[in-house]
């Protein structure tokens, strides 16, 4: 009261004591200055001052207040007590009384919360915090300044965007303190909306409701909504959005709020906001809002659980809009990609079979969900829209699918090369349109062609020509050639391609000519290729960048460089649009040419370049070459770069990791890899995938899980490839192999026998499905041969090996005439064809054994012939001659221009291939990439000749060789020093001396690496290949060890590597040079030191080893058998769940494993089996299907799978899925329940690769340092462990220990 009775006007120190804006409050907003005190400084009087009048900046509140004491206010006027300031001081004063006040804003009057009768509390005085108060003490008012509440506001925002924990209290005096700006009002309630005290919520409220309705922005409702959520005030909740919906800014707020009441399931306040939800939905529940909810990945969940919501008050559906809202769920599910491909099938099921209930469930829903199914990428996920259509056709019978809808399906299938559903999606056309459309056909005839079913591409054709007569267009007579073009049957591909014109009355066009190309490619004839090319171009037909894409593969495939740009500018000369597919083939044949940098360049440069296609293939082969390199840090880099240039990754690219973990010893690795990479839908599980990790078990002797793998093959993909079954064959004959060491390969006195290898092959050549195996995807482990002399050539060259190991030459013999019995049978046109090499190598290796020299004579006289026929570069130039281009047109190769529809034109910079490529001889018959392909063959030979004492013709054979253009590798060079050792004249013993000193001892390494296997480091070994070796042997830095040596000797075959037994070979010799320099007084001897003296000085350091090479060759010891191995037995890891199996245990096994229980088993095979796995292991299988088809039991609800099995039962008696489909489906339902009803991970025991969501890439790096902890070969506690691990086997498994072939094979 005194304050509103009593006003005056301000004296100096007033003035000073406030800011022009606001009460002054702190000292720190006085001048510096005010506070020192200087007699000198002063020279004028605050006495002489003039004093303005101070009305005009006095606030309305104040004037009012002066109206009923002007009497008080003169008085107050007037100066008082100035002597007391100092005259700096009364200086600084009078600038502030001359300058201008501002208005001061009238103080409310104290506004108590409604309905609250004295607020004493705590939490009354935090919401009343923002009224100002009057000094304590004055008999005035004291305004705040304007800077003061700046300042307020300055550390207000501060506050509000600081990182650190939220202090709400003090940013509720902060904002009570400040200009309380209508700015400020929006973060504010952001800031307060996530705290959880009741006191926050109420400020939050008492903001909202200063805001006049008309003036609440969106964000205000959006804060408020998310308050209340947090506090339950669901009534509020309604209330508030229902208000916002009706000024037309409530979407955001609407759209937070039913979300959270869907995701809780609180269906009655979801029902309750669905009656004012936002207009788009009244007419189009597709709408683009849609995309603002952000519902979690159990959406499936929650709308199952509004059904049993809708179920339980069937009375008030139609009340209260829930049939409105079920639709609009359904239809938010149903076309959510990233829902529908990670829901199981089972879930899909049980949607729309607990809807079809309610009588909820539309056509369109099914449609929208099998739409959403068909654009996925990966084949599993896409496979689920078979059986949602069966399901669909189950549950609505009476309602048919659009024509669109069949032809995608039919599409998909074709996409994916599946023909299982094909002939029921025609049916299903012709059931409800009569016949199907030409469309239709065409897309059908595509996905079995694809698939190369030859019976079923004549049989829909057939069906084609009875509804709508003869084709009027070449698409559909295109899958009639390219089912044959395929499998590589020209002459099959030849009749059809003559029906075009003589049955039908069209002339074939640039595509039905490609088909024929493509044709002689697959049958790798590459003259019957460029005959047809020219016949094309005679038929007045123009080439397209197929027609050169399929010529240069056959060059890029040979690794013809030469010829790949020769044709290259060709295909430039004649205007051929440049396509991806085009520079591949380049890639390929630098990389072919072991020319990986320039195979890089050429990939770098077609980024920059405006041309078509995928460019995913050229750098998968970049990463296909590093793996085998086990060039790990290149990898990464490669994947970096594909990455960083947008390149997505495909089967390919992953199936190149899993080969570089194979490569390095990790089978376990590529196993963990693939099952995740399948199980996150980023690829599909191939067999050739399979073959990968089933090449890594092989390699790595652990025939327990080659078991395994070979089985989880043969169950998924029915019938197993080429690959696979030669893996298992491998691992067949190791087994019997051992057997046969152990004395218990047969009976005695009778010859060894490989009974189960050859049971085994017995079942492949009867199983043999030319068309199946030519349908499969890429082969892994044919070494680059063509399906025809892959089988069953490498078959057969296994097994003769095998045999030729145990010394049985008979059968050996009879094996080979049955091989040249069956070839004829299963491939006419090959039978006047020689042996392949590598079955040639595999006789001559027999013969060596049996001591039959004139037969390994009569096998190299072969193979020569064969190498030279294989190994000819074909005049590509002469068949092809280039393009004359206009005058003044020039000609660059390495750089060819886009075609002129490219809106920039750039050159693709080939530069670095052909400059720094090996200038290749114009007059060398063999190509660069086929130099050393008589390695295997020639070794053998000079081992023959040496043992017949003909050692002097060996360097006859070398010269004749090296003259056709082969090389010889360090093993060839090893071979030939050491026979000319074991040659009786010293003049062959000094030729290997100076060969030695010439070739191997610039790269000699010491005797302390030699004796261990290792050799000196090539420049360019990538430092990752040190993870090949094995870690029991111990590493020395700087060198490369055994295994690494093996796989660079393939990369580098003309390294020249010395090793321990040529240098024992060659100290034998200098033994019988210093016996013979008794007679002639060591003259040979010291022209031998003269021609040698590294080598001699070598062997003087060679240290005494007690092993058999120095024992027999330099002791002249008689020769015993191999000690037993002192180093520890490997120890395997074994996982009985395979790849994709859910359930599994896991287990160690060593390679010393008891076989003898093997023999006293059953040997009882399981439908499907081959009968040289038999074992415990198939009840394991067995039990795993049984616990699959429990756990779909026990699915929630009625079994949705009945519904489709009654469906396929009643409506299509056609299988309609694939094997792989229908167990991928299987194993994600039981996978699903697994995690649902464990809370430990599935795969615990044997580990698992994790992936962040929407991760694609998988660095090899990091991947390699992350599995370090999951080693395929872990470590174990010797004393307990091998007690639990003999507990565990009762029984031996067949392939539960290891053996190893003898190392001469």
């Amino acid at each position: 009261m005194l304050e509103r009775a009593s006003g005056c006007l301000e004296n100096a120190g007033q003035r000073l004591l406030r800011d022009s804006s606001g009460p002054i409050r702190s000292r720190k907003s006085l001048h510096p200055h005010f506070w020192t005190y200087k007699q000198a400084d002063s020279d004028h009087s605050l006495r002489s001052s003039t004093f303005p009048n101070v009305s005009d900046g006095r606030s309305p509140r104040v004037s009012r207040s002066s109206q009923h004491s002007s009497s008080a206010t003169e008085d107050a006027n007037s100066p008082v007590l100035d002597f007391l300031y100092p005259p700096r001081t009364r200086d600084f004063a009078v600038s502030w009384l001359i300058r201008p006040g501002r208005r001061v804003a009238l103080r409310k009057r104290r506004q108590l919360t409604p309905n609250v009768a004295r607020p004493y509390t705590s939490e009354a005085v935090h919401l009343l915090e923002d009224i100002p108060k009057p000094f304590s003490g004055v008999g005035f008012t004291v305004f705040h300044g304007q800077d003061d509440k700046e300042r307020q506001t300055a550390e207000l925002l501060k506050v509000l965007g600081a990182n650190s924990l939220p202090d709400y209290d003090k940013a509720w005096r902060l904002y009570s303190k400040s200009g309380q700006g209508p700015e400020l009002l929006s973060n504010l309630l952001l800031y307060l909306s996530n705290s959880e005290r009741r006191v926050d919520r109420r400020r939050m409220r008492r903001l909202f409701d200063r805001i006049p309705v008309n003036d609440r922005p969106a964000e205000a409702y959006v804060h408020m909504t998310k308050s209340l959520l947090r506090s339950g005030d669901h009534a509020d909740v309604r209330t508030i959005c229902k208000e916002a919906m009706a000024r037309g800014v409530g979407t955001q707020a609407w759209t937070i709020a039913f979300t959270f009441f869907v995701e809780t399931r609180r269906w009655e306040e979801a029902l309750g906001l669905w009656e004012f939800r936002p207009l788009e939905f009244e007419h189009d529940p597709s709408h683009a809002v849609v995309s603002e909810f952000h519902f979690s990945s159990e959406l499936p969940r929650l709308v199952l659980a509004f059904s049993e919501y809708l179920k339980e008050n069937g009375d008030s559906i139609e009340v209260n809009g829930a049939p409105s809202l079920a639709q609009f769920l359904l239809t938010c599910l149903f076309k959510s990609p990233d829902v529908m491909h990670s829901m199981a099938i089972e879930t899909i099921l049980q949607l729309n079979q607990a809807f079809k209930r309610l009588d909820l469930l539309k056509a369109t829903h099914y449609f929208n969900a099998i739409e959403t199914l068909l654009s996925a990428e990966v084949r599993s996920t896409a496979m689920k829209s078979l059986v949602v259509y069966r399901n669909f056709r189950f549950l609505l019978p009476d309602r048919s699918p659009t024509q669109k809808l069949l032809r995608k399906i039919l599409t998909m299938l074709a996409s994916f090369e599946v023909s299982q559903s094909v002939l029921y999606i025609l049916d299903e056309y012709a059931s409800f349109y009569g016949k199907p459309d030409i469309a239709a056909y065409r897309a059908a005839l595509r996905a079995f062609s694809r698939a190369g079913d030859v019976e079923h591409v004549y049989e829909v054709f057939d069906r084609l020509l009875r509804d709508h007569g003869n084709p009027q267009s070449r698409h559909l007579v295109i899958p009639l050639l390219y089912v044959h073009a395929k499998s590589g049957r020209v002459e099959n591909t030849l009749r059809e391609f003559r029906r075009i014109s003589e049955e039908f009355n069209m002339e074939p066009n640039t595509v039905c000519w490609n088909v024929v190309l493509l044709a002689y490619a697959n049958a790798w004839d590459i003259a019957g290729a460029f005959h047809t090319f020219q016949r094309m171009l005679d038929s007045a037909v123009e080439p397209d960048s197929h027609t050169f894409g399929t010529l240069m593969g056959l060059c890029a495939n040979k690794g013809d460089l030469d010829g790949v740009l020769h044709l290259f500018t060709v295909a430039k000369g004649r205007q051929v649009k440049i396509t991806t597919p085009l520079i591949d083939t380049i890639v390929e044949a630098c990389c072919n040419n072991q020319k990986l940098e320039d195979a890089e360049t050429v990939a770098e440069a077609c980024l920059n370049l405006n041309v078509t296609g995928s460019r995913v293939r050229m750098w998968n082969m970049l990463l296909w070459s590093y793996a085998c390199r086990a060039d790990l840090i290149s990898m990464s880099r490669i994947q970096s770069r594909m990455q960083a240039a947008g390149i997505q990754p495909d089967g390919m690219t992953y199936a190149a990791l899993m080969l570089s973990l194979v490569v390095i010893g990790r089978p376990d690795s590529a196993r963990r890899l693939l099952r995740s990479l399948h199980q996150s839908h980023r690829m599909h599980a191939t067999e050739f995938h399979y073959a990968i990790v089933l090449f890594g078990y092989v390699k790595a002797r652990n025939r327990d899980m080659v078991y395994i793998i070979y089985r989880e093959i043969a169950e998924r993909f029915e019938k197993p490839g080429v690959s696979s079954r030669l893996l298992a064959f491998r691992s067949v004959i190791e087994r019997d192999l051992q057997l046969i060491k152990e004395g218990r390969g047969s009976e005695s006195g009778v010859k060894p026998r490989l009974a189960k290898s050859e049971a085994f092959l017995a079942e492949t050549i009867a199983e043999f499905d030319m068309n199946g195996l030519l349908s499969k995807p890429q082969q892994h482990g044919s070494t680059k041969l063509s399906i025809k002399e892959a089988f069953p050539s490498m078959y057969y060259e296994y097994i003769i090996t095998a045999y030729g190991v145990a010394g049985a030459m008979d059968r050996v013999k009879e094996l080979f005439d049955e091989y040249n019995t069956v070839v004829p049978a299963l491939h006419p046109s090959e039978a006047d064809q020689a042996p392949p090499l590598r079955l040639l190598s595999s006789l001559m290796f027999a013969h060596l054994k049996a001591g039959q020299y004139t037969k390994v004579e009569d096998c190299w006289k072969v193979a020569f012939q064969r190498a030279l026929e294989i190994s000819r570069r074909p005049p590509v130039e002469s068949w092809i001659p280039t393009t004359k281009l206009p005058e003044g047109t020039v000609i660059q190769p390495p750089q060819p221009l886009l075609p002129s529809s490219g809106r920039h034109q750039e050159a693709l910079v080939l530069d670095s291939p052909t400059k720094t490529m090996d200038e290749a001889d114009p007059a060398a018959p063999i190509l660069q990439s086929r130099r050393f392909i008589l390695s295997r063959c020639l070794s053998l030979y000079m081992r023959s000749l040496a043992y017949r004492n003909q050692t002097r013709k060996i360097s006859d054979v070398i010269s004749e060789i090296e003259s056709a253009g082969f090389s010889l590798t360090t093993h060839n060079w090893s071979t030939y020093v050491q026979m000319l050792t074991t040659s009786e004249r010293s003049s062959d013993q000094f030729k290997a001396f100076t060969i030695f000193e010439e070739k191997f001892m610039p790269n000699f390494p010491g005797w302390r690496a030699l004796r261990k296997g290792f050799g000196v480091r090539p420049e360019g070994v990538p430092a990752t290949i040190d993870e090949v070796e094995d870690p029991r042997r111990g590493h020395l830095h700087g060198y490369l060890g055994k295994a690494g040596r093996k796989i660079w000797g393939k990369v580098q075959p003309d390294f020249m590597q010395p090793t321990y037994i040529t240098m024992i070979y060659l100290s034998s010799a200098l033994l019988d040079f210093r016996e013979r320099s008794i007679v002639d007084g060591g003259a040979e001897l010291r022209a031998l030191y003269l021609a040698a003296p590294q080598t001699i000085e070598a062997i003087a350091d060679m240290p005494y080893l007690r092993d058999k090479f120095q024992g027999v060759l330099l002791r002249r010891r008689e020769e015993r058998g191999d000690k037993t191995a002192t180093m520890e037995p490997y120890e395997y890891f074994v996982w009985t769940g395979g790849v994709l199996g859910v359930e599994g245990q896991s287990r160690i096994v060593t390679e010393s494993g008891d076989l003898e229980t093997l023999d006293e088993e059953g040997i009882t095979t399981a439908k499907g089996d081959s009968p040289a796995f038999t074992s415990e292991q198939a009840a394991e299988s067995d039990h795993s299907r049984n616990a699959l088809e429990a756990a779909l039991e026990q699915g929630d609800g009625e079994m949705p799978w009945a519904l489709v099995d009654d469906a396929e039962e009643t409506e299509s008696p056609r299988k309609t899925l694939a094997s792989e489909d229908e167990q991928d489906m299987e194993a994600e339902t039981l996978l699903r329940h697994k995690r649902q009803n464990s809370e430990t991970d599935v795969f615990q025991q044997d580990g698992s690769v994790a992936f962040d969501k929407g991760q694609r890439w998988v660095d090899i790096l990091s991947l390699v340092r992350s599995e370090r902890g999951l080693r395929d070969k872990p470590p174990i506690d010797k004393s307990t462990e091998r007690k639990s691990v003999g507990n565990q086997q009762s029984t031996a498994t067949d392939g539960s220990e290891a053996s190893t072939m003898g190392s001469e094979s």
